[in-house]
């Protein structure tokens, strides 16, 4: 019985890593939302990295930085959560997130600025709404716990993100 534990985290991870449709989709367990939000954090950690070279501007690099160093840390716990929970994590971004990155690799300057804070506004926006959801739904306190304290950040996150101007 106990290989099935330790077979079946195993199974969902390629399944969602196998579809990308599928891993753009709502999570619909406490695995797939942890996979989810380690997901999330390692495309905010990219887009961060890539704004930390094309951007223009000084204070969307500084939030670059808070978000690479926000999301390094919020991925090493949740890397630590998986763990716990017997699930098994591949790296990967989600179709939607690599699609975005592509779309800002190619930019520079101010049109980078514009795309990136535009990007930053929807993928906060969707990650609240997860991070809310799962604060209420999880049945595992340490999921609760976490996705309360992540919706948390993520209302900084956006706040801050609110107050950008790309144009400057």
């Amino acid at each position: 019985m106990r290989s099935f534990y330790l077979i079946a985290p195993a199974v969902l991870v390629l399944a969602l890593a196998a579809s990308a449709p599928a891993a753009d989709m709502e999570p619909t367990t406490e695995q797939e939302f942890v996979v989810r939000s380690i997901a999330c954090d390692l495309a905010e950690i990219r887009m961060a990295e890539r704004a930390l070279k094309a951007s223009s501007n000084e204070d969307i690099k500084s939030f670059a930085r808070q978000m690479k160093a926000d999301h390094t840390k919020h991925r090493k716990q949740l890397m630590s959560m998986a763990k716990s929970m017997k699930i098994e994590v591949t790296e990967g971004m989600t179709k939607e997130a690599q699609d975005e990155l592509a779309k800002l690799t190619k930019l520079e300057g101010k049109e980078f600025d514009k795309a990136y804070v535009k990007c930053q506004l929807m993928a906060h926006e969707k990650v609240l709404k997860m991070n809310e959801k799962w604060a209420k739904d999880a049945g595992n306190q340490k999921v609760r716990d976490t996705a309360s304290k992540t919706a948390e950040t993520v209302r900084e996150h956006l706040a801050h993100v609110k107050k950008l101007n790309p144009d400057s």
